[in-house]
């Protein structure tokens, strides 16, 4: 019953996680500030989009230089 629930549930662990690191990271470059979880998904937010643009833009240039004979 508990592998079900920490299967169910193993995606959250990880996104809660990978926030504490995140807020372990910033703690210490703004050691007076404290860092929320609101700040923490703008971050991540960006940092995704800015791997869908580039993934994006390299599709795009990958397809322009082909040239078909046909």
């Amino acid at each position: 019953m508990i592998e079900l629930v920490v299967e169910e549930l193993k995606d959250d662990i990880e996104a809660f996680l990978d926030f504490c690191h995140y807020r372990k990271r910033e703690e210490g470059r703004h050691s007076d500030e404290k860092i929320t979880r609101y700040e923490w998904l703008e971050a991540k937010r960006k940092e995704l989009h800015s791997r869908i643009r580039n993934r994006r833009s390299g599709r795009s240039s990958a397809r322009s230089g082909f040239r078909s004979v046909f």
